[in-house]
């Protein structure tokens, strides 16, 4: 499905922008071409939407790209889904580059 303003209105971006769709077609190219945190954050959109395979396949992307944070969600998703040997083999990569935390006293 497509991105759309009323999909985006649920996470907390005002769906009323026009901005919105293009905003979102701009991240999906700025991934295509490589830039691992636009790959991070579409993969956190379908996420969100509960597009698995598309999550799975920007999360996959990111973390190849060795983004750590994607190395951690990508491990997470694995957790989720009772495939445990591959949850501990993206922990423990993201582990060894250095995982950071998104919180203000430790921002990425």
């Amino acid at each position: 499905m497509p991105f759309s303003a009323e999909r985006t209105n649920h996470l907390g971006i005002c769906g009323c922008q026009p901005w919105v769709e293009e905003g979102m077609a701009l991240l999906k190219k700025a991934a295509e071409q490589g830039h691992v945190y636009a790959m991070s954050a579409l993969g956190d959109f379908h996420n969100e939407w509960e597009e698995n395979e598309q999550a799975v396949e920007w999360i996959t992307k990111a973390a190849e790209a060795g983004l750590p944070t994607a190395m951690h969600e990508l491990g997470s998703i694995h957790h989720d889904r009772n495939e445990h040997e591959q949850a501990v083999e993206w922990f423990a990569k993201g582990a060894g580059v250095g995982r950071c935390t998104l919180n203000r006293s430790n921002p990425c």
